[in-house]
């Protein structure tokens, strides 16, 4: 027996030390909007993430799933904000992603 696939809106952040950059996607891989700049240091900033995804969700009426790498420390409170609003955060190693940035899914060699 098949499953299928749930399908949900991908939110990606790309974390740095002072802002962060988030980007989202349907399930299409269609890039919705426009990357959303993270001030670390304002919690308008955050928030204003927060609200951004939560639109986002309710918009498309589809779940929603957030990515970001684990850099030191400096995604911890993006992070607990996040999941304080009720959303699933997934962390990625560097190191994995790193290592598999180039690995070609379709070859099967």
């Amino acid at each position: 027996m098949e499953q299928k696939r749930q399908q949900y809106i991908s939110i990606g952040i790309d974390i740095g030390a002072d802002f962060s950059l988030m980007a989202a996607a349907l399930p299409t891989q269609e890039i919705i909007g426009r990357p959303y700049k993270i001030l670390h240091s304002s919690y308008r900033s955050v928030q204003g993430a927060v609200d951004r995804i939560l639109a986002l969700r309710q918009t498309y009426e589809l779940p929603v799933r957030v990515y970001m790498e684990s850099t030191g420390i400096y995604h911890l409170p993006l992070y607990h904000r996040i999941r304080e609003a009720g959303l699933d955060v997934f962390v990625l190693n560097p190191i994995v992603t790193h290592v598999n940035q180039n690995t070609n899914i379709r070859n099967c060699s």
